[in-house]
């Protein structure tokens, strides 16, 4: 029984470190496209990315999304993405941030699966600790959730 014990706790120590290492290597691979592309260093008063795409899923949800989402622009501690082209939502507020601003129509998807969807990603400690992919079934849910994290 004893054994068992230890390798119980073994394993949930690997487990936990693997976790943490896939958090790092996704924040270095954001970091990394950050610092190529867009000639910007995320340090540690970025805590959180927020990606507007469009076409994606549910046009109306992207829009409702990029609406609710324009009260952080002057947060100094979020940048944004902004993917979409403008068809489907209006992407004119975000041409007017200077600091905290990126636009890419460009970027490999499958390269960057980060940020092919609308989404928040939320930063920790060098590591991305949570992303909220924001989808048509579960929009106020993910709001209501982005609320909390500060």
């Amino acid at each position: 029984m004893e054994r068992l014990n230890k390798i119980l706790i073994f394993a949930l120590l690997i487990s936990l470190l693997s976790c943490s290492s896939q958090k790092s290597k996704k924040f270095e691979h954001i970091k990394n496209y950050f610092s190529a592309v867009h000639n910007f260093t995320i340090d540690d008063n970025v805590n959180k990315i927020i990606v507007i795409t469009e076409g994606t899923g549910c046009p109306s949800c992207d829009k409702a999304f990029s609406d609710a989402i324009l009260g952080y622009s002057h947060d100094a501690n979020s940048i944004f993405l902004v993917s979409a082209t403008g068809k489907f939502i209006n992407i004119e507020p975000y041409l007017n941030l200077k600091n905290n601003c990126f636009f890419d129509c460009e970027f490999n998807r499958t390269e960057y699966p980060e940020f092919a969807n609308t989404s928040v990603i939320c930063l920790k400690n060098n590591a991305v600790d949570t992303i909220v992919v924001i989808n048509s079934n579960e929009i106020n849910q993910q709001l209501e959730f982005l609320k909390t994290k500060n």
